[in-house]
């Protein structure tokens, strides 16, 4: 009915590995870096 893909609609989602969490977390930071206002209060 809302074309989502069948692991979506399953209430209990795969767990992800820590390689994958720490990827994800790496892409994260790599896209907010450039409106990381946190920065400018070390300067």
């Amino acid at each position: 009915m809302l074309n989502l893909p069948v692991e979506d609609m399953h209430r209990k989602q795969k767990l992800q590995t820590y390689d994958q969490q720490k990827k994800a977390a790496e892409n994260f930071q790599d896209d907010w870096d450039p409106y990381d206002w946190t920065k400018m209060l070390d300067d």
